[in-house]
């Protein structure tokens, strides 16, 4: 018979032996070596499903979507531009989270609003922790980033793919990242659906063939998955309104003698379709929100939403903004603090908008291996992305705040 004493002694050594790591650690299984994130800067879903229509040649977008999986509809982030989405789309977290809140930082002294910098967990930096290799062509946030391959600076799209298929000549990197910008200058220098945003498009789109094609022939094939997508869309715009110069005749900022903002007691930070709002002192915040509330409420208003503390949070925005001001159809935001209130737009298009406007939605194509045949996604947001890679690649990336989209992926 086992004594009192034996048993204790039993059930102090169970304690002490050392229990397997937590299911919520354990690396996912690996469903594909290797794997293409290309973003197509500015595409609008409403454009890739009017392509008929307007007459576009994009068999290689056409093609993905057909054999692999597709997003109805992809929510984005606020602000709707380039830095704060491509951060998103590589963390799987908002903003306010991963802390790219805006594309260009505030010009200020304080030190807090001039930090471009992801601060959480990344796919290139999950996948090098993976012992897996890496390549960035132009992909945002990545220029001071040591990976296995990184085309850095300002390089033209035809640039980034051919340096692309030399790398698949030498031995696709397990991950690679690419971005194309070339659709989105067009559209904002020519305008939506002009003849010069469409072509390079299509121009695009021949890239994405001539890349797939080689990858298709060369070793890694039918072991790679393509995911390509568009970090935000566009609205046209013919008009700005200057917030600034609101704050300037309330005497809430002061300028120098070139038009710049010297001091301010409150700032609008602008970011194409959208502004926000920063004061020094949050005793401040009521008066103007009130102020720009008046000019929300006035008819043909340039401003379309102010958003508050609370909108600003659960869209993950920048949490420092007491307001974003969201712009009215046809309008853009200007940080300029001198002349009208509003005035011509020296752009064709902005991004920067509220992601639930409809011109702001986004594409999500996926192909290749792992990919269910003719799948769908009857809704997606840019958090999904990097779950969605992680879980393909067998990363152990568990910070993202967004979903594995699995209805496309073969169990």
């Amino acid at each position: 018979m086992i004594t009192l004493n034996i048993l204790c002694l039993i059930l102090s050594l169970c304690q002490s032996i050392p229990r397997p790591a937590a299911a919520a650690q354990a690396q996912p299984e690996k469903i594909s070596s290797h794997v293409l994130l290309v973003v197509i800067g500015g595409l609008r879903l409403e454009d890739l499903n009017k392509a008929d229509g307007l007459g576009l040649r994009i068999p290689a977008l056409r093609s993905l979507r057909t054999r692999g999986g597709h997003a109805v509809s992809v929510d984005g982030v606020y602000p709707s531009t380039t830095l704060p989405s491509a951060a998103t789309i590589a963390t799987g977290l908002l903003p306010a989270d991963h802390g790219i809140v805006e594309d260009a930082p505030l010009i200020d002294q304080r030190s807090d609003l001039s930090i471009l910098k992801i601060k959480t967990d990344t796919l290139w930096n999950a996948a090098k922790r993976n012992g897996y290799s890496v390549a960035s062509l132009g992909f945002p946030l990545t220029e001071s980033v040591e990976l296995d391959f990184n085309l850095r600076g300002p390089v033209t799209d035809d640039l980034k793919t051919g340096a692309l298929m030399k790398l698949i000549e030498q031995g696709l990197p397990n991950l690679v990242l690419l971005h194309y910008a070339s659709f989105e200058t067009a559209q904002r220098r020519y305008g939506i659906r002009s003849k010069q945003a469409l072509a390079a498009l299509e121009t695009i789109d021949g890239d994405l063939l001539k890349i797939i094609e080689a990858i298709e022939k060369s070793s890694k094939a039918g072991q790679t998955t393509y995911l390509v997508a568009s970090d935000h869309g566009a609205m046209a715009i013919e008009s700005v309104f200057k917030p600034n110069v609101v704050i300037e005749r309330k005497g809430w900022l002061t300028l120098d003698g070139r038009g710049q903002v010297k001091s301010w007691r409150a700032v609008a930070h602008c970011f194409g379709g959208s502004a926000a709002i920063f004061v020094r002192d949050q005793n401040d915040s009521a008066e103007i929100e009130k102020v720009f509330q008046e000019y929300h409420q006035e008819t043909d208003s340039p401003v379309w939403r102010v958003l508050n503390a609370r909108e600003i949070a659960q869209l993950g925005a920048d949490p420092r903004a007491v307001l974003y001001l969201d712009a009215a159809p046809g309008f853009a935001m200007s940080g300029a603090a001198t002349g009208s209130r509003t005035g011509s737009a020296d752009d064709r298009s902005a991004s920067g908008y509220l992601p639930s406007r409809s011109e702001m939605r986004a594409i999500l194509i996926l192909g290749g291996r792992g990919i269910k045949p003719g799948s769908k996604i009857e809704y997606a947001r840019l958090t999904d992305i990097a779950p969605t890679v992680s879980r393909l690649m067998g990363l152990d990336m568990h910070t993202a705040r967004g979903r594995v989209l699995s209805e496309v992926i073969v169990n």
